[in-house]
């Protein structure tokens, strides 16, 4: 196939993906920052020792995409204690960065903190992935939602955010050895199907850990209220 076919072929992918997750871009953006605007985010953690999980969004997300997630887990009864990081407008920030604003925060607590178990959404499990294999210590368990292991070809192309293709296009310095060895911890991917951003769909799995395969129409951000989802996430942190 030569470079022009391919091209289309990227664009007809992308475009078909688009489509038909549109009712759930419109949808569930609104509803996150809706949340976003009117509930307060709180990452303090209480006295004592805790297993947390670890909320972390993607490029331009907000914490309040995991507000479904976490209310479930609440519903559930779990036992951890959940905080889920903002890092505001990141398009412009890298995942290095991310690790320590997040390794800052989490120091801040370290002595409350029991094990960590993060789940990350698109660029949050690259943020995740990388946070792990730098400061490994108390971590048990990730979770990679939608996030682009390998790199996403899509993201190879895009024009709005230079710090996202840089570090999340295919084959990128940042992703090369992301996880070079069986982990110590648990890990789960769980990889979209109809996803207009994260494609080919196999860069959102590594050699290692579980697989959980979405084929359901929720979008790339609207994946992490899909009900499926929310359950395989739960089962996979108990």
């Amino acid at each position: 196939m030569n470079g022009v076919a391919f091209l289309l072929l990227l664009l007809a992918v992308f475009c078909g993906n688009l489509l038909v997750t549109l009712p759930s871009i419109a949808y569930h953006g609104i509803t996150s920052r809706y949340n976003n605007w009117t509930i307060p985010n709180n990452t303090t953690l209480p006295h004592g020792n805790h297993d947390v999980i670890v909320f972390i969004h993607g490029v331009d997300g907000c914490s309040a995409e995991f507000l479904t997630m976490r209310n479930d887990f609440l519903h559930r009864n779990t036992s951890f204690e959940m905080i889920a990081i903002d890092f505001g407008s990141n398009a412009g920030i890298s995942v290095h960065e991310e690790v320590e604003i997040l390794h800052s925060l989490l120091h801040h607590q370290w002595d409350q903190i029991k094990g960590l178990h993060f789940v990350g959404h698109s660029k949050g499990g690259v943020t995740a992935l990388l946070y792990a294999k730098k400061y490994p210590d108390k971590i048990k368990s990730i979770v990679t939602i939608s996030s682009p292991i390998k790199g996403s070809i899509i993201v190879s192309y895009n024009p709005i955010y230079p710090v996202a293709r840089k570090e999340l296009s295919y084959n990128s310095p940042t992703l090369r050895n992301l996880i070079p060895s069986k982990p110590a911890f648990k890990l789960l991917h769980i990889v979209p199907f109809f996803d207009h951003l994260i494609q080919p769909v196999n860069v959102a799995k590594s050699a290692y850990g579980k697989v959980y395969h979405y084929t359901g129409l929720y979008s790339h951000n609207g994946i992490m209220y899909a009900p499926d989802v929310i359950n395989v996430v739960y089962q996979f942190l108990l």
